[in-house]
């Protein structure tokens, strides 16, 4: 009795004390204070813990905090698989569905993502939702690739979502499919999703023939350095399409997107560059220094312009409508 007892006291202990490495590991991992969280997790991956085999795996992978090395990372990975980590399952999918540190496998990949997202992994979901609407391993299905990924949180790690969802949306043929992939893409936006504004941008100008409600998501996501919202504004300018036309402001926005090797925009400055003047040419430069050093912090985001907007005319019906009932 007094063994047992004394048995089952040692093994508490010895789970408390596995416990508080993994928190410890964690607390470096989340740090970035690589070195520490592996030699934090590593005791308790080799005594077979699968939360600590995954990290010990994902820091082999990554070469992070000790020597890369895929082998060992796969070792570790596929333990902690076995145990049904979804973690593990989930990077496993990935791997197999990449093809550069084991074999090519889409089968594979589709298995682990889908036995990680029965666990509800968001990366797991995610990547089995994007598989099911481009049909990468799997047969595509619309409907499976919506419930999946409207069921990954989507927050500053993954304010894509939303852009993902929209995209399906307007592939599809939903009837009010342009109402729900709006909705999508401000949520992604809100999120900070930079390359939804410029798709909002899109909807309001080529769905709902908006132009100059869509020209202020362009002029945001152009100011948060999107190549194709660059290039896009630039060729505005120059065409004097929803904006003054103005080739000295058209250039500089070109050259910004070019300067990202966004083909389109290197070869529309190449042909604007033809047919400016020297002292064009000049101005254009200086357009560019003054636009990079002052003006492109101070663009705001559309939705704080529309709220402040929807703010005052509010407050404008209100004093209209006491005003009126003073009068009677």
């Amino acid at each position: 009795m007094f063994k047992t007892a004394l048995l089952m006291s040692f093994c508490l202990f010895s789970i408390k004390i596995a416990q508080a490495d993994f928190v410890a590991g964690e607390r470096y991992f989340n740090e970035r204070n690589y070195s520490a969280a592996f030699s934090a997790f590593l005791p308790d991956a080799d005594a077979g813990d699968k939360r600590s085999q995954y990290y010990v795996g994902y820091l082999y992978l990554n070469g992070l905090g000790v020597a890369q090395n895929s082998q060992k990372a796969l070792e570790y990975l596929n333990a902690s698989a076995d145990k049904k980590f979804s973690g593990a399952l989930s990077l496993l999918g990935y791997l197999y569905d990449q093809g550069e540190i084991v074999p090519l496998n889409k089968t594979k990949a589709i298995e682990y993502y889908t036995e990680a997202a029965d666990q509800n992994d968001p990366g797991a979901m995610l990547n089995l939702g994007l598989a099911y609407y481009t049909g990468n391993g799997v047969a595509r299905d619309n409907r499976k690739a919506i419930e999946l990924l409207k069921s990954v949180p989507m927050d500053e790690t993954r304010p894509y979502v939303g852009r993902y969802l929209g995209e399906i949306y307007m592939n599809s043929s939903e009837p009010n499919k342009v109402e729900l992939a709006k909705k999508e893409y401000s949520r992604s936006a809100r999120a900070g999703d930079i390359d939804s504004f410029y798709y909002l941008g899109q909807i309001y100008e080529t769905q709902e023939n908006n132009l100059e409600r869509a020209v202020p998501y362009y002029i945001y996501a152009a100011s948060k350095n999107f190549a194709i919202a660059q290039y896009l504004l630039g060729s505005m300018y120059i065409q004097g399409h929803g904006v003054e036309e103005d080739l000295i402001k058209g250039h500089a926005w070109l050259e910004m997107a070019a300067n990202q090797r966004y083909e389109p925009a290197q070869e529309a400055m190449e042909d604007l560059d033809k047919r400016m003047t020297i002292r064009q040419s000049e101005k254009a430069r200086q357009e560019f220094n003054r636009i990079q050093s002052e003006e492109i912090n101070k663009v705001e985001s559309p939705f704080i312009a529309e709220e402040r907007a929807e703010k005052e005319r509010l407050e404008k019906l209100q004093k209209e409508t006491e005003k009126h009932r003073r009068r009677r």
